[in-house]
Parts: structure tokens; sequence; C-alpha cells
């Protein structure tokens, strides 16, 4: 007697959500020639911008899109748009730009700096001392 073969039926609830046409661009920018370019860049610049300008000295270590891209490829490769930042302080801009840390969506770059605090070397922010006597 044949024996019949069990079957599952296969439901479109457990698929992958599709990617933004724009999300599977910026995905695509992130490649080999990225990591090549972002090695040289770091090799030119190896400091960080945001730590040498409040006195630190401070390894950089990502290359960050001063304006984001948002997968434009233009953009993207254009090396006016580039900067070096450590880990601490590309975070930091970032969730400014994203609304992270309950920060408003889009804040402005610039806005980086907070009054009578004081940026350290190692990446974060502590009380300033008066230094106006």
């Amino acid at each position: 007697m044949p024996h019949s073969i069990p079957t599952r039926k296969i439901t479109k609830s457990k698929q992958t959500p599709r990617r933004s046409a724009q999300s599977r661009n910026a995905g695509r920018l992130y490649g080999r020639r990225w990591q090549r370019a972002r090695r040289a860049y770091l090799a030119r610049f190896p400091l960080c911008k945001d730590c040498e300008k409040h006195g630190g000295i401070v390894g950089a270590d990502v290359v960050d899109h001063v304006e984001p891209h948002r997968g434009d490829a233009g953009l993207f490769w254009d090396q006016k748009n580039w900067q070096p930042l450590c880990a601490s302080c590309h975070s930091r801009k970032t969730a400014k730009q994203d609304g992270g840390y309950g920060n408003a969506k889009g804040a402005p770059s610039e806005s980086l700096s907070i009054e009578g605090v004081n940026h350290v070397p190692s990446g974060h922010f502590s009380q300033e001392d008066s230094v106006d006597g």
C-alpha cells in the first residue's frame, strides 16, 4: 500500500518584510570599495574631529557622513561630506540626528556641545569647573 507524503502549507506571515529602495541602496554602498576608502581616509585623518575641537586627542574609528546620505551615492562618495570621528562622538551625533536618547529627530549637529559641559578625550562629557575666576 502506498504511503502519502505529508505536506505543509506555507504562510505569507513568516516572510521577511521588504526593505525600502533607499535602505537597499544604502546597504549596497558599504562594500569592499567603502572599506578601502574608509581605511585610506582614516590613515590620512587619524584623529576625531569633534574631540580635537574640544582640546582632546582621540583616534578616529568612524568615517562619518556630515550630511546623512540616505542612499544617495553621490553624497555618499563625496569626501567633502566625510569627517573622522571616534565611536563615541559618532554615536552622539547619530542619536541627535535620528532622535535617539530622547532627542528631537533631526536636531542640528552643531548642538552637540552642551553649555557648561566640557568634552573629555575619552569621548565622554564631564562638568566643567568655572574658569572665569
